[in-house]
């Protein structure tokens, strides 16, 4: 409140009612709040606060009493501590405590109110325009049915007349309200307000993209318009809805503070009639949006050149090196978690999986496949994430979630048509990417019917003067452009891409709150793969790491914690010719011989030992029926998954740690380690414009994933290169179980 004036009339804010006690104490009640005043001259002048009085008049009815400065020194405290504010007799008491109660000056509300009239339009049969008319009156805004300012109600949020409605907006630059008031789950809102938040395309993509199942029917159907579930409503249902929306639009015509909690601006309200809870779900602005932004953007970010700069590493202790700390990073991104108008559906603790030593979080996301009418729920993508701490867990399967669903084909996305041939050199061909033998490409008809998961397939070989679709790469090693198949970086891409040739790779694909750590943590797990597979498939016995030489309470602790169940915990060093170190921790349970794993990779040896230790955790399930992550039926020996019983275990003093600077100089110090086994580091920028955390993909022609891919190359090479083998195995002496985690 400002300073006081002799000439301004106060009153008690009109959400409290004043109480005077004896002994100088006075109550202040209000539906939510309660305040203690107490001292003579204060409880005095507050029984002269009434609505009526100036502040002079309040210092001469005090003047017996008190003094002056006695009576404006209490006055004084009293508004400062919001207690009072200036009368506004025009205005009912019972609307100025409703404005006050939720944040506003009533009398500034209705001036406010005044100046902005809308008009109501009814797209369907939602509910009639005088029902939401009426709503709105009594919420004392004022209708105009030439008013610019649209309040419209739809049957559906994707209902196809709201894309006329918007593009008219956009045109002539008129804030429009959307409402949903039918269904057991009315929406209300955003505030569309062209150049200032995102329009009712950026909503409708989002909302389309988390009901895919319709999305589908649609396109095979050919609708031109929507698939809209059975309409749920009654004229009480229908009549609250409106009630509550034509609140939500008063306070926003009134200007109000767009930080509130339940502030309609660039948010939906849904009003969850089955529990009587209301959520906000924030709606982003896509800066690619055709309909109010550049739908080039994508394909620019795919087309640039990748700089890196160095960036300092703050965050060392859980997950690796990072830019800032994972509660950070939540609290930067956590408007993305929506079932609504979310990138990610849902991120939660690991139902089974999760407890206080072993951080497990679940996330999703929704797609539509682009071709064909699926058999099974294949709509539904669940992720996961794993940390030391609850924080790293949470934010590992919320960026994991945003990498996947940034990795889903849209239709704008950088790309080049043309063959092998056309392009040259700069093209990888998907043959030099997958690595698989001609053996597996001679029986491949064979293998894919035997295979469970058509991620597990083998594709076409791709004829070198075949054209297909390619996005650009960028050799960060040769500093030169590159491309690669667009169907091996994007999931859900058209047959006509070429899926034929190549599905997507997820293999060395990561998120970071820069593009530095997305690339850094991205070919780290490329290393860790390659790793798993040359140690995997050549069935190479490894000596254990000395967990206990960490002096890591929570490496203890974790050992601990396994054993109360009756399974024993080890980690293998994998570390191979590239020298940064890796490792794979195992679980056994010996009564009923169950099996479990976890990989990880880093530049800290404690980091790799700590990332393949979390990663156990979110594959063990204590309760659960399955013996191991892999056929153990088929296994025929299975030395290589325990210590090598003729070596000594490893201590951590022993191991190499590599750390540069900053990120850039890891970056760097990894891909000289690359270029001197004769390998190259390609990146693929699919950050999407309006998820904003940076997401790469990079490629290193030569690793291995550890899917069973068999052409010549490292898997053969590596082990005999170390003097683990005395000569490499033949194709078929290959460990024949594949491992799938």
């Amino acid at each position: 409140m400002d300073p006081l004036e002799l000439s301004q009339v106060l009153a008690f804010k009109p959400t409290l009612r004043v109480e005077r006690m004896d002994a100088g104490v006075v109550f202040l009640i209000g539906e939510r709040e309660r305040f203690v005043v107490s001292g003579a001259c204060a409880a005095e002048v507050a029984a002269l606060v009434d609505g009526r009085r100036t502040v002079d008049e309040i210092l001469r009815a005090a003047r017996d009493r008190f003094s002056e400065p006695e009576t404006l020194y209490a006055l004084s405290r009293l508004a400062a501590r919001g207690y009072l504010v200036p009368a506004t007799p025009e205005l009912p008491s019972e609307h100025a405590a409703f404005w006050r109660g939720v944040g506003l000056d009533g009398k500034a509300a209705a001036e406010a109110l005044s100046r902005t009239p809308v008009s109501v339009l009814a797209v369907g049969e939602a509910a009639p325009a005088a029902w939401m008319t009426e709503a709105l009156e009594q919420a004392g805004v004022r209708i105009d049915g030439e008013a610019a300012v649209q309040v419209v109600v739809a049957d559906d949020y994707l209902q196809p007349e709201l894309a006329s409605i918007n593009r008219r907006a956009l045109r002539e630059g008129t804030r429009w309200f959307l409402i949903k008031p039918a269904g057991v789950q009315p929406l209300i809102g955003p505030v569309f307000e062209p150049g200032a938040g995102p329009c009712w395309e950026c909503l409708a993509f989002r909302m389309r993209q988390n009901r895919p199942v319709e999305e589908l029917v649609r396109r095979l159907r050919g609708h031109e318009g929507h698939v809209p579930p059975p309409r749920a409503a009654t004229e009480a249902s229908v009549r609250t809805a409106c009630g509550l929306g034509a609140s939500a639009i008063a306070r926003a015509l009134a200007r109000e503070d767009t930080s509130s909690p339940q502030a309609l601006g660039a948010r939906v309200l849904a009003l969850d009639l089955a529990t009587f809870q209301i959520t906000a779900h924030a709606v982003v602005r896509r800066p690619q949006c055709p309909a109010c932004g550049d739908p080039a953007r994508m394909a620019a970010v795919g087309e640039r050149p990748i700089e890196l700069q160095p960036v300092e590493k703050a965050h060392y202790e859980d997950g690796g090196y990072r830019r800032q700390t994972p509660r950070r990073t939540y609290e930067r991104y956590q408007h993305l978690v929506s079932p609504i108008t979310g990138a990610v559906t849902y991120l939660v603790p690991m139902p089974g999986r999760d407890t206080e030593l072993r951080a497990v979080y679940a996330s999703g996301y929704l797609a539509c496949p682009r071709e064909g009418v699926p058999r099974t729920n294949v709509f539904d993508k669940s992720c996961a994430g794993k940390g030391r701490s609850a924080d790293q867990a949470r934010v590992s399967a919320l960026c994991e979630a945003l990498e996947r669903t940034s990795g889903v084909y849209q239709g704008d996305e950088a790309r080049v048509r043309g063959s092998k041939d056309e392009l040259g050199a700069a093209a990888l061909s998907p043959g030099d990417l997958l690595n698989f033998s001609e053996s597996q490409y001679r029986e491949r008809a064979h293998l894919n019917a035997r295979a469970a998961d058509r991620r597990q397939w083998i594709p076409e070989p791709l004829d070198a003067g075949t054209r297909i679709d390619w996005t650009p790469a960028w050799s960060l090693s040769k500093r030169e452009r590159r491309y690669v198949p667009l169907a091996y970086c994007y999931a859900e891409a058209p047959a006509e891409s070429g899926t034929a040739f190549s599905g997507p790779c997820g293999n060395g694909v990561a998120a970071g709150t820069c593009l530095e750590e997305a690339v850094l943590q991205a070919l780290l797990e490329l290393v860790e793969r390659d790793a798993a597979a040359v140690w995997w498939y050549n069935r190479l016995a490894r000596p254990a790491i000395a967990l206990d030489s960490f002096e890591d309470p929570y490496f203890e602790a974790l050992q601990a914690d396994y054993a109360r169940f009756g399974w024993a915990v080890w980690v293998l060093d994998l570390t191979h010719d590239l020298g940064i170190p890796a490792c794979v921790a195992l679980a056994h349970e010996a009564r009923e011989d169950r099996f479990t794993i976890g990989f990880g990779c880093h530049l800290d040896p404690r980091l790799a030992v700590q990332r393949s230790l979390t990663e156990l955790n979110q594959l063990f399930d204590p309760g659960g029926a399955r013996r191991a992550p892999w056929d153990l039926e088929r296994l025929p020996d299975r030395a290589h998954l325990f210590p090598h019983p003729d070596l000594p275990r490893i201590a951590a003093g022993t191991l190499s740690r590599i750390c540069g600077p900053d990120l850039r100089a890891d970056i760097q110090e990894c891909m000289r380690r690359l270029d001197k086994a004769g390998l190259e580091l390609i990146a693929v920028d699919k950050t999407r414009p309006d998820i904003g955390l940076p997401v790469a993909q990079v490629i290193v022609p030569g690793l291995r994933h550890f899917w069973p891919r068999f052409g010549p190359g490292r898997l053969y090479q590596v082990p005999c290169a170390l003097g683990w083998l005395a000569r490499p195995l033949a194709e078929g002496e290959l460990n024949p179980v594949p491992l799938f985690v």
